[in-house]
């Protein structure tokens, strides 16, 4: 992996009309060995006039979260909000924010619900991917998260939750029994 721009799949990327950047952030790669798993964040401008060809690697502040893949991104205003993955041994349901004007880090912790429940304990598994990606929407300032815990222990949980962006609150969403037709 180390001779590409970007690495690997499993990544996330949002694109700001704002600035005409495409942000990407995390991912995995696998070459010949064990995933490897990324945290890092990566440019790609497509404003004509600016004189920067290709990814580009952003140095970011702040704690940044674990390396991870399969994870979810949406932009709000000029933020880049991240939800979720998974690395080799662990998935994620937490939520983090990256400015994409300062770059700049900020997990945001929920102050009260429960979040979509998650495997805590994976094995790893070489040239074999387990998908855990949840699927991820935003309405108004709240994160729709359709996922599902894996494991084998369990039969998957699948649900949809609601993170309130501004109370930082997570919710179940109310299930309905039977189909709608």
């Amino acid at each position: 992996c180390d001779d590409l721009p970007v690495f690997g799949a499993y990544h996330s990327a949002v694109f700001d009309h704002s600035t005409s950047r495409v942000t990407l952030f995390g991912g995995q790669c696998c070459v010949n060995g064990p995933y490897e798993y990324y945290n890092d964040v990566h440019v790609l401008h497509f404003d004509p006039d600016e004189d920067v060809e290709g990814w580009v690697p952003v140095p970011v502040k702040g704690i940044a979260p674990a390396a991870r893949a399969q994870h979810c991104a949406v932009l709000v205003g000029d933020q880049m909000v991240v939800y979720g993955g998974a690395n080799a041994t662990r998935q994620f349901n937490d939520v983090w924010s990256l400015d994409l004007r300062h770059f700049s880090w900020q997990e945001l912790r929920p102050v009260c619900g429960t979040a979509p429940p998650v495997e805590l304990g994976l094995r790893e598994q070489h040239f074999r991917v387990k998908s855990c990606r949840s699927i991820l929407a935003l309405h108004q300032m709240k994160l729709l998260v359709l996922g599902a815990a894996r494991g084998n222990a369990a039969p998957k949980r699948y649900g949809l939750y609601v993170f309130d962006l501004e109370r930082r609150e997570w919710k179940t969403a109310p299930v309905v029994p039977q189909g709608l037709w």
